[in-house]
């Protein structure tokens, strides 16, 4: 089964104050740290959804989302009109503390359920963190054409599962002090 690995890095990074994806983690960026635990799950390729040349240097191909403006429902719809697959398995570039393990079980019970897997923790839904069929895209099209562009609406209109993922895992680094309370937990924990 063909299941495509996008990292949506296609956001303004307003909050961070500088492009969230291209920030290190290690020797990587979190893009393309992103980009390898896809690679390790399984995933038949990996692309990165993005306006921004600079991640050309990361090796991925970069798709440009078709419609401007309209966050990350813009950046899934361009992927899959660019890669048609059976599955897209999806991570935000601001989420770089998903685990291989995580990513692996999502692919497993996508592939038993032939449905959208929705990542979740005790505290939310994580609609950047998923597999999305491809049969989804129809339903992403009406909902650009109505101008909805929210992901968890379009979560409520397709058929899915959820799979339970620890919230260590499904950090956000939306802004400095997040990044420093990520690097502050790396430092204690040595990696």
């Amino acid at each position: 089964m063909k299941i495509i690995g996008i990292v949506l890095a296609g956001g303004k990074s307003s909050r961070m104050g500088t492009d969230k994806g291209l920030l290190p983690i290690g020797k990587e960026t979190f893009a393309s740290h992103i980009g390898n635990k896809l690679e390790q799950s399984g995933c038949s390729q990996v692309i990165i959804s993005t306006n921004n040349e600079a991640y050309k240097s990361l090796g991925y191909p970069l798709i440009q989302d078709r419609h401007q403006e309209i966050g990350p429902l813009g950046g899934l719809h361009a992927c899959m009109l660019a890669y048609p697959a059976e599955g897209y398995m999806v991570v935000s570039c601001d989420s770089p503390y998903i685990s291989v393990s995580a990513l692996q079980k999502m692919k497993a019970l996508f592939i038993q359920k032939h449905h959208s897997i929705i990542g979740i923790n005790e505290e939310r839904e994580h609609p950047l963190i998923a597999c999305y069929a491809g049969s989804v895209l129809s339903v992403i099209e009406k909902q650009i054409e109505i101008e909805n562009y929210r992901m968890k609406d379009l979560i409520k209109k397709v058929m899915v599962d959820y799979l339970s993922i620890p919230s260590e895992e499904t950090f956000n680094c939306n802004t400095p002090s997040d990044l420093k309370l990520s690097v502050d937990a790396q430092t204690m924990l040595g990696s």
